[in-house]
């Protein structure tokens, strides 16, 4: 191990189908599908859908909510404010009186729920807490305020890569003693959140309701619901201070495809070439060795 290492020390999920590590693991191991998704005799409909359980409860007097607060806001806040609860839980930073400087990296996509529930409904008393409620700008110093977090507060918004640019980052931050401890959360929510999508002849979604990444029949994704928070930690201060440590993450890097690609919603292979062989490099780390990897496998056509 080196000095750069960072130790994985928390963690808190809700991935479709599956609420814990052992789940998680299992299902990939098995290749097996987290969503659903069922065969249909709508010409104009894809029945495939993740869901994850109870999207409306929140116990919002735990956290010093009022009903109407609580209404008024985002699910993905909810939800994200819940796990985050629960990694720091996990990591056994939740219960002292005193936490080490811990920054926050969050992320959500698009708000639907404002959209979908609240427009129209708002009245004047209730303006401020809708916009607190549902602006990303909002979330991850909701997280450091209720969970009394004091280091940086960042809001990580990229897109599909948003949550490991914000791993990245906290990363970065650990290594440079902007914090002692860091938070990592990120969650994406649909509305409805159980139903299929409307089937497209060219689009980024999946045709037929299953992805198949790296295959000749590839023909789309398809889009879940799911929250995550990480908590991670200096790994030899992890180790000195007897914490139980989950992974390692050993290098991170980051780029940009700037214009050099085929379109902005295409990414361009020798730009993600380039930022893996760096990370390999950063850690030390010979491909020929490894023995697992995870891609951002779309499915997408090329």
């Amino acid at each position: 191990m080196s000095t750069h290492d960072i130790a994985i020390i928390g963690v808190s999920f809700e991935f479709p189908g599956v609420k814990d590590l052992e789940g998680f693991w299992n299902g990939l191991s098995e290749g097996r599908c987290f969503y659903h998704c069922e065969p249909s005799e709508v010409d104009h409909t894809v029945p495939a859908w993740g869901s994850v359980e109870d999207v409306r409860g929140f116990d919002y007097r735990f956290f010093g909510y009022s009903y109407k607060e609580a209404c008024c806001m985002d699910p993905q806040h909810r939800l994200l404010l819940q796990h985050s609860w629960h990694a720091m839980e996990d990591a056994g930073y939740m219960n002292r009186d005193a936490l080490p400087v811990t920054g926050v990296y969050a992320s959500a996509s698009l708000n639907q729920y404002l959209f979908h529930n609240l427009h129209g409904q708002m009245d004047a008393g209730s303006e401020d807490e809708v916009v607190i409620g549902n602006t990303h700008d909002f979330l991850a110093t909701r997280l450091a305020y209720k969970l009394n977090l004091t280091g940086p507060a960042l809001n990580i918004q990229c897109g599909c890569s948003s949550a490991l640019a914000g791993i990245h980052e906290a990363r970065v931050a650990l290594l440079t003693k902007q914090c002692d401890l860091a938070l990592v959360a990120a969650v994406s929510l649909s509305a409805p959140h159980d139903q299929g999508y409307p089937r497209e002849q060219e689009g980024i979604r999946s045709g037929d309701g299953y992805i198949r990444p790296f295959d000749s029949k590839a023909s789309g994704t398809v889009f879940t619901n799911g929250v995550a928070a990480l908590v991670l930690k200096r790994y030899d201060e992890a180790c000195r201070a007897g914490d139980r440590i989950l992974g390692v993450i050993a290098a991170s890097a980051i780029n940009n495809d700037g214009a050099q690609k085929a379109s902005f919603t295409a990414p361009a292979v020798k730009s993600q070439a380039q930022v893996i062989s760096k990370a390999h490099k950063l850690a030390k780390v010979d491909p020929r060795h490894l023995v697992l990897v995870e891609a951002h496998g779309t499915g997408t056509a090329l």
